[in-house]
């Protein structure tokens, strides 16, 4: 926690003080000046993105899409939170070199897969089929999680949570073809702002549920945080 403070802080300095540069029209300012040119109503076009009308459904299309990109990240901060918890604790109580592989495994998975989707798939179609697949691969890495009993069983687990890595770009990809290219930031700084104050809260949620199934079903956890995922299918089906 010091050391991403440290690096935090140091961001900070660099920013503001060796980069002046980055904001030519008031680097002639101090910092409190500078705060001062905040502009706050520009935060108002985030709303505007989504309460403006829109040919053949595109605005339900867009709410729905932004909706189920949410649960989707609910899904995943829920499955981060918990990971090397779960990992380091019983029944399998795996030392760094075991959560390591374990997340090698996914990575290099992802990797081999995304190869042959970049080259074939994507270049045909952008159907919801596939975030579908995505999410029902994750929702599947979740319940093996929750349900395993072997080591070998939490490696199969992400080596087919790994299919969603590939998958799920899909959805942003329909989101900007929804709105104009001078909306784009608009339409994702809520997701942002979701994820960044919203991961705090995801990882208390489920540190709670953890806790408290923690004597008689661990792996609970995963389940609850899965069905975020079988939300999200649930919308895309009425996108």
């Amino acid at each position: 926690m010091l050391f991403t403070l440290l690096l935090s802080v140091g961001g900070f300095v660099f920013s503001i003080v060796l980069q002046p540069e980055s904001n030519l029209n008031v680097q002639h300012l101090n910092f409190f000046q500078q705060l001062a040119q905040t502009k706050l109503r520009e935060t108002t076009k985030i709303i505007r993105v989504f309460l403006a009308k829109r040919e053949e459904h595109k605005q339900r299309s867009l709410l729905m899409l932004v909706s189920t990109h949410l649960c989707i990240v609910v899904m995943i901060y829920g499955y981060l939170a918990m990971n090397y918890l779960y990992l380091y604790g019983a029944p399998f109580c795996f030392d760094s070199l075991g959560v390591s592989l374990n997340s090698v495994a996914q990575t290099v998975t992802m990797i081999l897969l995304t190869i042959p989707f970049t080259l074939t798939v994507a270049k045909r179609t952008d159907h919801l089929l596939l975030p579908m697949l995505g999410c029902l691969a994750y929702m599947t890495q979740l319940v093996l999680f929750g349900i395993a009993t072997q080591v070998w069983m939490l490696y199969l687990a992400v080596c087919v949570g790994a299919l969603f890595n590939v998958l799920i770009p899909v959805i942003r990809s329909r989101i900007t073809k929804l709105v104009e290219p001078n909306e784009y930031a608009a339409v994702f700084i809520l997701a942002t702002i979701f994820e960044s104050g919203g991961a705090y809260a995801i990882s208390a949620m489920g540190n709670e549920i953890y806790r408290i199934s923690l004597t008689f079903y661990p792996g609970l956890v995963f389940f609850v945080f899965a069905m975020f995922g079988a939300m999200a299918i649930i919308l895309m089906l009425y996108v």
